[in-house]
């Protein structure tokens, strides 16, 4: 190879070929491109790849691989990227000042680390069940785990299935999966408190562990592409051909009861557009509707949190590859009555990982707001407060600048009430102290704080009892 060596044998990484041709360094792969170069120091070479005329979607001009040092643990994209003469060049502009890079399609994640992220958060006090769910074809651990409140009654909760990592390449599937994971575990604000307490998470986030491994494209280690052999009916009477999909669907099977709310599994590449809800066109009301509003709601989250930059799309088609063996959202829609989608956000141009993981937080609080919408006494009967205990809707709404809060209590109560921001992030804590049973008011004066959405939250000994959305206007 001259200067540079390339290297292939690392977790999650795989190449076909590489040869020095016509002044650039050709790279062929048949799999997942993930690959290691040595000999870099002082250098910036140029690369193409051939594009296959079925794969134009993937390679464009604005998309960018991905690079980091060895030392280094996290990814920057390459500076320049151009599509000419059948192939696609990338390049750093810069040369570079280490031996070692490692280049990628799309920000990596590997099966090692996957295992350790079970590890970091299986003690956490909001994860239940965390584990092994079974093994691949060559015996890699399939996890699962659930994300709820554990001290509040499962009876009331909706359950909520995220599926990720069924195409090993698919890695921004991985890390929105991921996102939203951390949002659940970590976060205190208003949406994730109500979200542990009224829905129950259930997690697998790498489905295809052997094809992560592996370095694969689509498929598992015996061709199989997951994603497409869920297969319709029970997990005993039609079992699937895919180990790995067989060990997902019994669990689910198992763990999830006679229905799941919504489910969402998780893909994303470059070239990704568009979401896919199963059975759009001949749905029946209100699950057409329900589509719709999530969807709807998860863009709202995603532009608010990133300030109007929106990466999920607007536009919804039909899956329409049910008749053989079942995509996964047909499955879960078919035999578990979800609201089932197949995922997949907009990542051109590039955007940082941290941007990436935030779409998951986006996906959490879309899941809030269309709950909100289309449940009633959720609340009361998830956190097994008395229905005596209520709060009113803000008067007057909207508001300059003064609004009154009002709540009645049945018994003697610490009552706590918060405002937060569209960002879930806490404005000022109202009031928090013990109240008498009766009716009773407090006003909040919003002279120092901008126009816009707020929420305010009404906690009873500690437990969210309900949170109500108001609108600041000046």
């Amino acid at each position: 190879m001259g200067q540079l060596l390339f290297d292939k044998n690392f977790d999650g990484g795989s190449l076909d070929s590489s040869y020095l041709a016509e002044g650039f360094w050709n790279v062929n792969y048949s799999t997942s491109l993930h690959f290691r170069v040595i000999g870099c120091t002082s250098l910036n070479p140029v690369f193409r790849i051939w594009v296959n005329p079925n794969w134009t979607w993937h390679f464009r001009a604005t998309h960018r691989m991905v690079w980091k040092y060895n030392s280094s643990s996290s990814y920057s994209y390459m500076d320049t990227a151009w599509v000419s003469g059948g192939y696609y060049h990338f390049r750093n502009d810069t040369a570079f000042s280490s031996d070692t890079i490692f280049i990628a399609y799309l920000f990596p994640f590997s099966y090692n680390e996957m295992v350790y992220y079970i590890n970091t958060i299986q003690t956490n006090q909001w994860i239940r069940n965390a584990g092994v769910r079974g093994h691949s074809v060559l015996g890699r651990n399939i996890y699962g785990y659930e994300i709820t409140n554990p001290s509040i009654p499962d009876s009331s909760k909706k359950r909520i299935v995220i599926t990720a990592r069924q195409h090993p390449y698919e890695t921004l599937g991985q890390h929105i999966c991921l996102g939203l994971s951390d949002y659940l575990v970590n976060s205190t604000d208003t949406f994730a408190v109500w979200l542990r307490n009224n829905c129950i998470f259930y997690f697998y986030p790498m489905v295809n562990p052997d094809g992560v491994y592996l370095g694969l494209n689509t498929d598992t280690y015996q061709g199989y592409n997951p994603n497409r052999f869920w297969f319709n009916g029970d997990t005993v009477s039609n079992p699937s051909p895919c180990r790995e999909t067989n060990v997902v669907r019994q669990d689910i099977w198992q763990r999830t009861g006679n229905r799941v709310y919504y489910s969402f599994d998780m893909h994303s590449n470059a070239g990704s557009l568009i979401y896919y809800y199963c059975g759009l066109r001949t749905a029946p009301e209100p699950f057409k509707s329900m589509a719709f509003d999530i969807v709807a709601n998860i863009r709202k989250s995603d532009s608010l949190i990133n300030d109007g930059n929106i990466l999920m799309p607007s536009d919804m088609a039909c899956d329409t590859y049910q008749s053989t063996n079942w995509y996964a959202d047909f499955w879960l829609w078919n035999n578990r009555q979800a609201v089932a989608f197949t995922l997949e956000s907009a990542t051109v141009p590039p955007q940082s990982l941290t941007r990436t993981r935030n779409i998951g937080i986006a996906i959490a609080r879309g899941i809030y707001l269309s709950l909100r919408n289309q449940l009633t006494g959720i609340q009361t009967a998830s956190t097994g407060i008395p229905a005596q205990f209520s709060l009113s809707q803000n008067y007057p709404n909207p508001f300059n600048p003064n609004t009154n809060i009002e709540f009645t209590l049945g018994a003697m109560r610490n009552i706590r009430i918060v405002i937060n921001d569209v960002l879930g992030r806490e404005v000022i804590e109202l009031l928090n102290q013990r109240y008498p049973a009766g009716s009773h008011r407090v006003m909040f004066d919003g002279k120092h704080y901008s126009s816009g959405v707020y929420y305010y939250s009404m906690f009873v000994e500690g437990t969210l009892l309900e949170t109500k959305k108001m609108l600041l206007i000046k």
